[in-house]
């Protein structure tokens, strides 16, 4: 069986034939199979999303970084974030993220 949602804009496919080894929300609530499935399948799937933007720069690094899926790029503070690349190479995280 397969189910189409639409709530305030978001689409959701449930599959109910899919099986889930992990049927619990964040809260540790029990959920159906399908609904696991589908919070893990979505989740894998945003992970794979990269954005790549605008580069940016830390006054206190000697990197760049291009990817907001980049946890040390985020990490910078707001006083010490420069747009562009500051003449300097690309993180290696946002690299393997590209």
């Amino acid at each position: 069986m397969r189910v189409n949602k639409q709530e305030e804009g978001v689409s959701t496919v449930v599959s109910a034939e899919t099986p889930s080894p992990n049927n619990r929300s964040p809260e540790g609530q029990q959920l159906p199979q399908s609904t696991a499935y589908t919070f893990r399948t979505l989740h894998a799937k945003l992970k794979e999303l990269t954005m790549k933007t605008s580069p940016w720069h830390s006054i206190l690094s000697a990197v760049h970084h291009n990817n907001t899926n980049c946890d040390t790029g985020n990490n910078i503070e707001r006083e010490n974030r420069r747009e562009g690349t500051g003449n300097k190479p690309l993180c290696q995280e946002c690299s393997q993220l590209s």
